[in-house]
């Protein structure tokens, strides 16, 4: 029996090679240099309400002039449409609170739940064994035999 060597590669080859390592390395720089700034937009979309942008006085609703809406407020608009003959009619769409609020919560590290020795399973491994040999026994239809009615 013939020896086969292992094959032992180095560890910057799972990664892609030194040239995909190093635009990852480069990524990563980025991202943690603009950390505050991308937590503090999230913080923004998380904390804006619909009043920072539109009034409603008398039953009636209009849009607020954009020097009125503070600017986390206006980064938090998804989408405007104003419509109708005289553009009276508006749609605002912000962007998804409770996204940016779970995302805000999981970086806080507030949805992680403390790992425990009663998280782990009892069973380690089952082993499960089938029968050796299986019978197949050939059914009847009931309307075939009418002596199966008497019975």
């Amino acid at each position: 029996m013939a020896r086969t060597k292992a094959k032992t590669t180095h560890p910057v080859v799972k990664y892609g090679g030194v040239r995909m390592l190093q635009k990852r390395i480069k990524r990563s720089q980025i991202i943690d240099h603009s950390k505050d700034a991308v937590a503090q937009e999230l913080v923004d979309l998380s904390t804006s309400n619909i009043t920072d942008i539109i009034d409603w006085e008398n039953g009636k609703i209009r849009l607020k002039e954009i020097s009125e809406i503070p600017e986390k407020a206006l980064r938090s608009i998804k989408k405007i449409r104003v419509y109708g003959k005289e553009n009276n009619n508006f749609e605002v769409e912000m962007h998804d609170k409770i996204r940016s609020l779970q995302t805000v919560a999981k970086a806080a590290g507030l949805l992680e739940q403390e790992k425990s020795d009663d998280d782990k399973p009892a069973v380690i491994g089952i082993k499960i064994e089938g029968p050796d040999k299986v019978e197949i026994k050939e059914l009847k239809k009931v309307g075939d035999d009418k002596s199966n009615l008497d019975e």
